[in-house]
């Protein structure tokens, strides 16, 4: 609208006549007032209080959805049926409209449809579906809930049972222990099946997450080969090392490169503010040695080997060993089991013990008359 000098006002070239609104397909006759009233309460969108067009229609798209919402666009804004086969090719992507041309001049919105439908839908004949549902199993992530909701509607397009689901439901499920639990409980119906399927996963993360703590709580509460909180220091012992009657000693540190020493710094300062180690003026001091490890980050190390060379040692009775293979040797039965402990069940109705052998744990009393298991 252009306001002249005498205060009317007049409809400019550019803008529509009065009381008309024209859209790309459709040109109707709507009072200016009512239209601003719609405009006002938002029921007006982008082109117009008509419904949009779909979507550009390509081949990885549903068909039947998109000719359904396009059927809706052209009979809501009166679209005279002449104009809905190239308005139909307008709203294709390159690949589909070559096809539709192929079809000539002349071609019908019923045989355009029908090509669509033949050429681009998905086949879904009663043996694609049936086999979409048997071959139908438990993704990767995917939830017990998800793939049981998933196969319910697979099996209702093909009209399959309760006992098929619940059969179909087991045989898919990822875990194998899952499927060996729901096996031995033999639910009644494939709605009890997903309820056990779900106790179980529920359960099973109860015991993942137990594990879990308790490797925290056996490792001090640190994860990665790192330390957790101050916490994990304060355990309450206090260690002491005896050493010969020798002078403290004093090690001067290693030669290391950059990434080396950047690496020091940050471990030491990330265990003094973990309260694992503090400043001392102590005599004695050792090297470090950083170990890179697989992953390329860096293990801390300390040479304590001239320490050890000085350590005073506790002493265990080891017996010779020899002499133990003689008197295994000389038992009524004698086989290797195990590497790791070696246990005496006596043989016969008494005899004394004579001797005693040792492994890492503990001492264990020798019979001559002994059965051995090692």
């Amino acid at each position: 609208m252009v306001r002249t000098r005498s205060g009317k006002s007049e409809s400019s070239d550019s803008e529509l006549e009065e009381g008309c609104v024209e859209s790309c397909d459709v040109r109707e006759a709507i009072p200016r007032r009512g239209l601003c009233e719609e405009e006002a309460i938002g029921l007006v969108g982008r082109g117009g209080r008509w419904c949009q067009p779909p979507g550009t229609l390509s081949s990885a798209m549903d068909i039947d959805v998109w000719l359904g919402r396009l059927h809706d666009y052209l009979t809501a804004n009166a679209i005279p049926k002449a104009r809905w086969v190239p308005i139909t090719k307008s709203l294709v992507d390159d690949k589909i409209y070559k096809s539709l041309n192929c079809l000539g001049q002349e071609c019908t919105n019923e045989t355009l449809k029908s090509h669509l439908r033949r050429r681009f839908g998905k086949d879904d004949s009663l043996f694609v579906q049936r086999l979409q549902f048997f071959q139908r199993v438990q993704k990767p992530e995917e939830s017990v809930h998800d793939f049981a909701d998933e196969l319910r509607c697979l099996g209702a397009e093909v009209g399959k049972q309760d006992d098929d689901l619940k059969e179909q439901f087991i045989m898919g499920l990822q875990d194998t222990a899952a499927q060996r639990h729901l096996l031995d409980k033999r639910p009644d119906s494939f709605d009890q099946a997903v309820q056990i399927a779900k106790q179980y996963r529920a359960a099973q993360a109860s015991v993942e997450n137990m594990q879990k703590r308790r490797r925290l709580m056996m490792t001090g509460g640190c994860q990665d080969g790192k330390a957790g909180n101050r916490a994990a220091a304060d355990h309450g012992i206090t260690h002491r090392i005896p050493t010969q009657a020798v002078n403290p000693i004093t090690c001067r540190p290693y030669r290391v490169s950059s990434s080396e020493r950047k690496a020091i710094a940050e471990q030491v300062n990330e265990m003094m503010r973990d309260g694992i180690v503090e400043r001392s003026s102590s005599p004695w001091s050792f090297p470090v040695v950083m170990v890179q490890k697989r992953d390329s980050t860096w293990r801390f190390c300390v040479d304590y080997r001239r320490l050890n060379a000085i350590t005073i040692r506790d002493v265990y009775p080891m017996p010779r060993m020899d002499d133990v293979l003689d008197r295994v040797g000389s038992a009524r039965d004698s086989e290797v089991r195990s590497q790791e402990r070696l246990l005496a069940d006596p043989g016969g109705a008494g005899g004394s013990r004579k001797n005693c052998l040792c492994n890492a744990r503990w001492l264990i009393p020798i019979q001559e008359d002994a059965v051995w298991t090692m």
